[in-house]
């Protein structure tokens, strides 16, 4: 049986800088790039699967990133592309209801493998995001 590809939109991380570099070596129809998050929203996306944003340690101190890509995760499958996972990135993809996180140096098979379960409905972080995610829980008699 054969998958269908899954019909992506990216938004870059900024001028010049591709959200995922290896993004064409990945089993994704891409049918869109954005040069920015506000576009993204502006944009007509109701036929795609996923959105994959790309994002600086700047942009998840943003409060205006962080309010437009949780925005953005209520309309759409989205996967946010970050350089490192980091604390403040594992928060901010939690927060914004995110559904994949992924560093931008990730292998193609892990980058698509992270896409599929995002377009299935399944939340895709890195084990060490879920581990720093999980030590701010606050732990509470059973």
């Amino acid at each position: 049986m054969t998958r269908r590809r899954i019909r992506v939109c990216v938004v870059d991380a900024g001028p010049g800088v591709a959200a995922y570099p290896r993004l064409d070596e990945c089993d994704l129809e891409v049918v869109g790039a954005l040069p920015g998050i506000a576009d993204a929203l502006r944009a007509p996306i109701s036929d795609l699967d996923l959105v994959i944003v790309g994002a600086f340690p700047r942009d998840l101190r943003d409060a205006r990133f962080q309010s437009r890509i949780t925005r953005l995760a209520r309309r759409l499958p989205t996967a946010l592309v970050v350089p490192k996972v980091t604390r403040r990135a594992a928060i901010v993809a939690a927060n914004a209801r995110v559904s994949a996180l992924v560093v931008r140096d990730a292998p193609p098979t892990t980058f698509v493998h992270a896409m599929r379960a995002a377009f299935r409905g399944e939340v895709a972080y890195p084990h060490e995001a879920v581990t720093r995610l999980l030590r701010l829980v606050p732990t509470q008699p059973v």
